[in-house]
């Protein structure tokens, strides 16, 4: 399932540090809202930053600068 704006209800901002090269950033999590499937998703992370795998809390967030997992 992708991230639809329009499924969500709950949406909690994050905020986060790649340990390697001090960048800051932060990001967006949604929680579906579906009665059978309340998954949480990251989204609108800022710019330096990737996601590679959306669905949380497996979800992983790379600096695009040094490379390194921040999340």
């Amino acid at each position: 399932m992708l991230y639809t704006p329009t499924m969500t209800t709950l949406q909690t901002k994050i905020t986060f540090k790649c340990k390697k090269c001090k960048t800051k950033g932060s990001a967006v999590l949604s929680e579906t809202d579906h009665p059978y499937n309340t998954d949480t998703y990251v989204h609108d992370v800022t710019d330096g930053f990737r996601v590679a795998n959306p669905l949380y809390p497996s979800a992983d967030v790379f600096c695009t600068k040094c490379g390194r997992k921040v999340l």
